[in-house]
């Protein structure tokens, strides 16, 4: 199942650095999932699982019901799933200006200006192409 599916929270006693261990050991099995969707999702698998932002409201308002506890936890996973998307090399993102510079730095020179204002306007084809896909998926899903 690809998509956002939070378990009830469970509250454990924990020392300070029992907690600062659990939570990171929270946020990189975090991380995995989510790379493992990204895959996932860039093969194709999954595409109609996926949800934007009438999906995020849906889920945010389930979460917000259970508790505050639930909601921190959701905000903490979007945050987390924001900064991994960020780091994607679309040139649009930061991973992307990340790749562009390194690019730059084994030619020794800066790549066309032309060139790189192409990769640009790519990138926000690609992204308004994909938030109009997931918020048309989040409709017809509303719609049944």
């Amino acid at each position: 199942m690809i998509g956002l599916m939070l378990p009830q929270p469970i509250i454990e006693e924990l020392s300070f650095f029992g907690a600062i261990l659990a939570g990171t050991e929270y946020v990189g099995t975090t991380i995995t999932e989510i790379v493992n969707t990204l895959s996932r999702l860039v093969r194709g698998i999954g595409l109609n699982a996926i949800s934007g932002p009438v999906g995020i409201y849906d889920v945010t308002n389930q979460q917000a019901q259970q508790g505050l506890l639930s909601l921190i936890v959701l905000t903490a996973i979007l945050s987390v799933n924001v900064g991994i998307f960020n780091l994607l090399p679309i040139p649009l993102m930061d991973g992307g200006r990340v790749v562009i510079t390194v690019a730059e730095m084994i030619i020794g020179k800066p790549i066309n200006r032309q060139l790189e204002q192409a990769l640009m306007t790519a990138s926000v084809i690609l992204v308004i192409g994909l938030v109009l896909f997931v918020t048309w998926q989040d409709i017809l899903r509303l719609l049944g």
